[in-house]
């Protein structure tokens, strides 16, 4: 079947004074391709196209981006969802900083989850992990919200941790209930569930953060 990828290009931001750019290419793919083999064609024709990909298989989450308005990881993502002749147009995440072409800065997710939630990397370090998200970031991508939100994915790190809690644990268990009902963080989720619909891994963080909300 004949497919033609849109890829966004560029370094940096998009600003007033700089549209939008996107190279074209055009391939002939059989049924079993995935979106990521595809860009592996398209950067062996443009060495210069810069997008991450790792594991292949929709476990590590690098290969997150937005396929036709709709963030997906690409290497899960089959060519053969699409009609023959599509023009299928690639696009870097939301809400995280673009650094070239696909990739994007995806140090905001990380440090949230560092910082602002450091149970939950202690947590981490005892053998316990929120072992379903893979931190792709596709879930803060896809979030609306626009004024100042922990994010999805930060929050249902929260909720997870908050469900392995002992009942011994009550002081744990207060502080990480006062920082969900911070004002960023579950009181500004305005219940879009946008985060829940694209998430490769069915954590469904929008049903984590109403629970969350429940409990405050």
């Amino acid at each position: 079947m004949d497919i033609s990828l849109r890829i966004f290009r560029g370094i940096g931001p998009i600003t007033e004074s700089r549209d939008e750019e996107f190279s074209d290419f055009h391939f002939t793919a059989k049924e079993s391709d995935t979106i990521l083999d595809l860009l592996m064609k398209a950067g062996l024709e443009d060495a210069s196209l810069l997008f991450r990909h790792s594991c292949h298989h929709g476990s590590c989450g690098t290969c997150a981006c937005i396929i036709d308005g709709t963030e997906r990881l690409a290497c899960r993502t089959p060519v053969s969802e699409f009609q023959a002749t599509s023009r299928i147009e690639i696009r870097p995440l939301n809400g995280f900083p673009r650094i070239k072409d696909l990739v994007v800065d995806m140090s905001p997710l990380f440090e949230k989850t560092d910082e602002t939630w450091p149970y939950l990397r202690r947590s981490e370090r005892d053998g316990k992990r929120f072992e379903d998200c893979i931190e792709c970031g596709a879930c803060m991508s896809a979030c609306p919200v626009t004024e100042p939100f922990q994010g999805p994915a930060p929050l249902a790190f929260l909720h997870r941790r908050l469900e392995s809690l002992d009942a011994k644990a009550e002081e744990e268990r207060k502080e990480l209930l006062s920082r969900a009902g911070e004002s960023d963080a579950v009181p500004a989720c305005q219940e879009h569930f946008a985060c829940s619909r694209v998430c490769p891994q069915r954590v469904a963080p929008g049903r984590r953060i109403r629970e969350l909300r429940n409990l405050l």
